[in-house]
């Protein structure tokens, strides 16, 4: 069908499929540099123009959206294979960014390369049973009785090379790459013999494992974490699942549906990084969640800044209003945590209490804690 549309309209200029669903124009434009992208610009415009409408294909509605990656010859290249790659990277760019257009930018070309390397280690390690990932505890403290109860589990990376990969970097590659599924996957089954391991020593935790969207949506995702549940002998009241705002509002309708699901099962279900994402207050009273995470952004100046003492307290008293737990992320002075004491916060995590530790580590620091 797309090849249709293009062929229909620019059957004087070169095209052709490259993938999928992917096609290439090359356009012949001889103007100075300022003209050539404005008649760039113009003919993006037209392409997209084109889609704008739902396609019809045996009497279905399609609805298209599209992106569109730009450079020029031989400005960025002279050969075909270069000129192919470069606009690759351009449309990688348009995808992740979210927009329409981009053009190639040469200075991005070694980053775009890194993350390529990144993702192709990513692969193999999944191939390889995740034999290069671990994972982390970061120890969650009950504001009121000062116990630890809960946990968040985090995943971390080290190379062939022995450098940790910054997670931020791989989870935000792996989500686009579609491998955060096998990734969670590999958290969930690991989180869970973890705290087997630990129910087996007489310690009792609640840990929170973080979802995507496109784990979520997963068709399999629900099927495969009772399967481990089951395995290991974990209840689902022993698990959080945390899941951002920006991620619930992608594909809404069937992440409401899946979290009315995991809900029922009886997981927790919580909005992470709460009050920078878009969701409304009219939306947070339709999901289905138990806890609220407010962002770190504003706690960590929780004890010098007024206007984050505001906005952390009304948010505390939006969430019991609602019936909603609230973890405070991001604490890293006592003066903070007493003031989370004082408005009424119910858990709190953070670098003033512990930063996440090995499993080994956190054994001995459970310990410890508990013996004072």
């Amino acid at each position: 069908t797309y090849a249709v549309v293009i062929q229909s309209q620019y059957n004087d200029v070169l095209h052709g499929r490259i993938g999928g669903d992917e096609f290439l124009l090359a356009i012949d434009v001889r103007s100075n540099n300022a003209d050539k992208e404005q008649q760039c610009n113009k003919i993006c415009e037209e392409v997209l123009e084109l889609f704008e409408k739902d396609l019809k294909v045996n009497q279905l509605a399609l609805q298209i959206k599209l992106r569109m990656g730009v450079c020029w010859a031989p400005e960025h290249g002279s050969d075909a294979k270069d000129i192919i790659r470069r606009v690759n990277i351009a449309l990688d760019y348009a995808r992740s960014e979210s927009v329409n257009i981009r053009y190639y930018k040469v200075e991005e070309e070694q980053l775009h390369l890194r993350k390529m390397e990144i993702i192709e280690n990513l692969k193999r390690t999944i191939d390889n049973a995740g034999d290069e990932f671990s994972i982390v505890f970061q120890p969650k403290i009950n504001v009121k009785t000062k116990q630890i109860d809960k946990v968040e589990s985090l995943i971390r990376w080290r190379d062939q090379q022995g450098n940790f990969v910054s997670p931020e970097l791989f989870i935000e590659l792996a989500e686009q790459s579609g491998l955060i599924i096998q990734i969670t996957q590999w958290v969930i089954k690991h989180v869970l013999s973890h705290l087997a391991e630990f129910r087996a020593e007489g310690i009792s935790l609640h840990a929170a494992i973080n979802v995507s969207c496109q784990d979520i949506s997963h068709s399999h995702f629900i099927d495969y974490i009772l399967e481990q549940l089951a395995y290991y002998k974990v209840s689902p009241n022993d698990i959080t699942l945390e899941l951002t705002e920006r991620d619930i509002m992608q594909n809404e309708d069937l992440i409401i549906k899946r979290l009315h699901q995991l809900e029922k099962i009886g997981f927790t279900l919580s909005v992470d990084d709460y009050g920078i994402g878009q969701s409304s207050l009219a939306k947070l009273k339709q999901l289905p969640v138990q806890e609220l995470k407010i962002d770190k952004s504003f706690i960590l100046e929780l004890d010098s800044s007024l206007h984050d003492q505001y906005i952390v307290e009304s948010t505390i008293q939006l969430g019991h209003k609602l019936g909603l737990s609230v973890v405070a992320e991001g604490v890293e002075t006592e003066t903070a945590l007493q003031l989370l004491q004082n408005l009424g916060c119910d858990h709190a995590q953070g670098y003033y209490l512990s930063r996440p530790l090995s499993i080994e580590n956190f054994f001995d620091w459970i310990r410890s804690y508990e013996a004072h």
